[in-house]
């Protein structure tokens, strides 16, 4: 009778889930658990509780539930069971920008037998976002272009959706925003291929908020409003913490370059809330740098360098090189108003060191790259130039018909010392 009622409580959630009325569903997979003893069942739906949890934001809820899939997978021994709920503690641990734990436990999913060719995207994809939350940019590229090829020769549209986001996002981060709003068009596209009325709507609302993102940094704030709206509402209906929280984070964006200052502020605030709520660390340091932008407005410089120092703690303890560097920028730009030359040149001298770390220099002109606005192109490898320099590495070296210039940044690393790089 137990397991007739257990059965009925998971379908009854995968009904709830299918409308995604997440708390609901959780509430039947919550009370199928305790009307089971099977362990494959208790295995699938402690599954479907690490997907709803996930759409959610209850990342530590995920990663509990994760670990009792583990510990099943121990007990059942059942192929393909280890590798699942190592994807899903690494996927939760990555919400939590817990980076080098989630990329332990991507790697121990290569130590099993993994499924198919999608779901080896998905541990590529997982893999990518740790190393962009580490600035590791060029292991972010790599593995982003695996999981791409894997979404392609899978024909995963939903994969492919996932990681023409990320790269949006990564083109965001390096200033590139028309290649940042190309990827993130592309994944809109894809997301309104899929039916609405299904779980696949959670795709329109993260689609919705990412175009939004190039869309205000290159002028267009009436448009990019506009999608924050209809990702927002679609987010308050589902309870989607993560999207509402990126929809206040853009809200006060858009805002603050309106010089709407009154009115940012808050937002910056209300979308840090709902990010230490959820654990996001990362989205606590872009809520910090925004409310410290938005103080350094208003010419209120010590909350500025307060707020600044706030964002640079987090960003260091989750080991975010690159948003380290923003807020050495922003600090040495609030010390130069003020004056105080000595700490200007501190932050100056940590930023050199810093984009020295994170190779941002275009190989072939040498200029900084993702300080200012600009279109760069990935190489090979995985470094970035121009793409006005592109044309310099299309010529043939030295009139060789068909041999083409090696990238200038791998040149330099094989001339340097070896051990300065592994």
């Amino acid at each position: 009778m137990g397991q007739t009622l257990a059965r009925r409580d998971v379908d009854r959630g995968l009904r709830f889930y299918k409308e995604q009325r997440f708390e609901e569903a959780i509430e039947c997979w919550s009370r199928a658990m305790k009307g089971t003893k099977k362990l494959l069942q208790k295995f699938d739906i402690l599954g479907f509780l690490c997907m709803s949890y996930y759409d959610i934001g209850k990342y530590r809820d995920m990663s509990s539930c994760a670990v009792q899939q583990l510990e099943i997978a121990n007990q059942a021994d059942v192929p393909g069971m280890h590798s699942e709920a190592y994807l899903n503690l690494a996927r939760s641990y990555e919400k939590l920008s817990e980076f080098k734990k989630a990329i332990s436990f991507c790697n121990d999913c290569s130590q099993y037998e993994t499924k198919s060719e999608s779901f080896q995207g998905h541990v590529a994809l997982c893999l990518g976002k740790c190393h962009f939350g580490q600035s590791d940019l060029m292991r972010t590229l790599q593995n982003y272009d695996k999981a791409l090829a894997k979404a392609r020769a899978a024909e995963d549209k939903v994969l492919e959706l996932l990681v023409y986001s990320e790269l949006g996002d990564y083109y965001t981060a390096l200033k590139d925003r028309e290649s940042s709003l190309s990827y993130h068009t592309r994944a809109s596209e894809i997301a309104r291929g899929l039916e609405l009325a299904t779980p696949n709507s959670k795709y329109h609302r993260l689609t919705a908020v990412n175009v939004a993102v190039p869309c205000w940094q290159l002028g267009r704030y009436n448009e990019a409003m506009e999608h924050c709206e209809d990702a927002m509402k679609m987010a308050i209906t589902c309870a989607d913490r993560p999207v509402q929280a990126r929809c206040l984070l853009n809200f006060a964006d858009i805002n603050r370059k309106r010089n709407d200052l009154e009115r940012a502020y808050p937002r910056y605030q209300s979308a840090f809330s709902i990010m230490s709520e959820i654990g996001d660390r990362l989205g606590q340091v872009d809520a910090l740098a925004g409310m410290a932008k938005t103080m350094a407005a208003l010419n209120q410089w010590d909350q500025a360098i307060e707020l600044n120092k706030r964002s640079l703690i987090t960003a260091e303890d989750i080991g975010n090189t690159l948003r380290r560097l923003r807020c050495h920028y922003r600090l040495e730009g609030i010390y130069e108003a003020l004056d105080d030359i000595p700490n200007a040149d501190q932050h100056m001298l940590i930023c050199r060191r810093l984009t020295d770390r994170l190779e941002l220099y275009c190989g072939v002109c040498s200029e900084t790259i993702a300080h200012q606005p600009d279109k760069l192109e990935p190489l090979p490898c995985g470094h970035l130039i121009h793409e006005r320099c592109l044309v310099h590495l299309s010529r043939s070296t030295w009139g060789r018909a068909g041999r083409k210039r090696p990238c200038p940044s791998c040149r330099r690393r094989s001339a340097a010392n070896p051990a300065m790089y592994t």
